[in-house]
């Protein structure tokens, strides 16, 4: 599996997990980030899912959390957010977690995608089910 960045909110919980659900910075997709076919399935190959990046650095300024700030200039991203990271190895296509695959969009972004058609509710899951394989990047 590919080492991929993203910044998440910490679950409520345990702050050494990521938040899971459908809301902005949590592990998981929103509505506006699949497309649904007319069962509700989602497939691989559409340009849609959950947003990751090669490194800290490839994050957005804007969604960079404050204390990230030795890592880019003017990080403007909520300081109760953390940067997250899974995986080893080179940021390319291929498999992601069981049931979920990386597509790289460029060299420093790319979408986990579901890697066969599935019903939504089935690809939030695979989604969720990554979360203990999650760690938090030292800002420091």
């Amino acid at each position: 599996m590919s080492k991929v960045f993203r910044v998440m909110k910490a679950d409520n919980v345990d702050q050494n997990l990521p938040k899971t659900g459908n809301d902005s910075c949590c592990l998981g997709v929103r509505d506006n980030e699949i497309t649904l076919d007319a069962e509700g399935n989602v497939e691989p190959g559409t340009q849609r899912g959950m947003s990751v990046n090669d490194s800290v650095e490839a994050i957005p300024p804007t969604l960079l959390p404050p204390q990230y700030a030795r890592y880019v200039e003017g990080p403007g991203g909520k300081k109760s957010h953390r940067v997250w990271t899974t995986g080893q190895g080179a940021f390319r296509d291929g498999p992601f977690a069981p049931r979920l695959q990386l597509a790289c969009e460029d060299v420093h972004y790319g979408l986990v995608e579901p890697d066969s058609r599935m019903h939504h509710s089935q690809f939030r899951q695979a989604l969720s089910d990554t979360c203990t394989k999650w760690v938090i990047v030292d800002p420091i």
